[in-house]
């Protein structure tokens, strides 16, 4: 199965939608192609929805891919609001926590009103 990201731009964010099979290496892609898009178009702030993915590598993966997006992201992302399918909360809702105690401005959402709602918060 393809792993497809696409990548919109939005007013004050980007919006990358993702299909396809979780893996960490397509997760490491994101988390490369979110920044990648935060650069180009000179934003901060980016809405990531993984609704459309399918699998789960597991949770040391998902604590690797926290590791490596700390590393990349930090001070280059402001916010990253993730979409996410409730068949998933748990392994989304360790990331989230993950990735917040490394420093990332990232919370999960199950609703896109209300995450791009909190995204544009000043």
């Amino acid at each position: 199965m393809s792993y497809i990201i696409a990548t919109e731009v939005e007013q004050g964010y980007v919006k990358l939608v993702v299909s396809g099979e979780q893996t960490l290496e397509n997760n490491k892609e994101l988390v490369l192609r979110v920044l990648e898009a935060c650069v180009e178009n000179n934003v901060g702030r980016a809405l990531v929805d993984i609704s459309g993915l399918l699998g789960q590598p597991g949770i040391l993966s998902d604590y690797e891919l926290a590791n490596i997006a700390a590393k990349e992201a930090l001070g280059l992302v402001k916010k990253v609001a993730l979409l996410y399918r409730q068949e998933s909360h748990e392994y989304t809702s360790f990331f989230e926590t993950t990735t917040r105690n490394r420093g990332i401005n990232l919370l999960a959402f199950l609703d896109e009103k209300e995450a791009v709602k909190w995204l544009l918060e000043v």
